[in-house]
């Protein structure tokens, strides 16, 4: 009997193992269609400063999702990481809320998630992961001062990562020599030096190069999600050209109105 028993409880545990061992099967297999259709699309851009490099199944059957700041780069600088973590976790679980057919499918598979951020020298800068429980509730909008502190917040970072490179030689005779963030003032302020045959037609004819470079600017910074709600926010955007000895050619400003 006790035989018997026992053959039963291994019989059971067989099955169930079997159960198990499938269900994980079928569910990497549905995961690793799901990572395949995205990769695909990679590089995927959210923003020109954010890219999406690739998402891959690890063991334990948990998304991980590489991300890079390809115009950044942290090495040396130091930044408020919980802060950052926290912050990334929210606007990850609302994106996701945000698109109904993707996040039924995420439900639909409990997917974990592993967002890891590397910057352009390809530092790991931090992880960021998210749970089924993390997402199970449904995450209020952010306020406009939750929006407005995270912008100012991202902008002082991002200085600190720019002022670091400079100057930075965009070639043809134009030269990144200073940038600043304001805070006070809310603005994005640009100071670009021309040097030789750029510097020489620009100095012939300004009003034609301040319209020209205004509206690919304009372009530029309308075609990008975030830079766009930054604008929304009342962030505004100063560019300066100057000649090779430092005197200003010409100086216009982007914000909301003249977006």
């Amino acid at each position: 009997m006790r035989k018997t028993i026992f053959s039963l409880i291994c019989l059971l545990l067989s099955c169930v193992t079997f159960c198990l061992s499938n269900c994980a099967d079928s569910k990497r297999k549905m995961l690793e269609k799901y990572a395949n259709e995205y990769n695909r699309k990679c590089p995927i851009f959210p923003s020109i400063a954010l890219r999406i490099d690739k998402f891959e199944i690890m063991p334990d059957l948990v998304m991980k999702v590489t991300v890079t700041l390809p115009t950044h780069d942290f090495s040396d600088i130091e930044f408020d990481k919980k802060t950052l973590i926290e912050i990334g976790k929210k606007n990850a679980i609302r994106y996701l809320q945000e698109q109904p057919t993707t996040f039924s499918i995420v439900k639909k598979l409990k997917i974990n998630y592993l967002y890891s951020y590397y910057d352009s020298k390809q530092n790991h800068l931090y992880d960021i992961k998210i749970t089924p429980e993390d997402y199970a509730a449904i995450l209020p909008p952010e306020t406009d001062n939750e929006i407005l502190q995270g912008i100012i917040g991202g902008a002082i970072l991002e200085m600190k990562s720019i002022v670091k490179q400079l100057p930075i030689d965009y070639g043809n005779g134009v030269v990144l020599s200073s940038y600043e963030f304001l805070e006070k003032e809310k603005m994005y302020d640009y100071i670009y030096l021309l040097t030789g045959e750029t510097e020489e037609a620009v100095v012939s004819d300004v009003v034609s190069f301040r319209e020209k470079n205004l509206l690919e600017i304009k372009n530029i910074l309308n075609n990008d999600p975030l830079t766009k709600r930054n604008l929304k926010y009342g962030m505004s955007f100063r560019y300066t050209y100057k000649d090779s000895d430092g005197n200003t050619l010409c100086t216009f400003i982007i914000n909301k109105e003249t977006s």
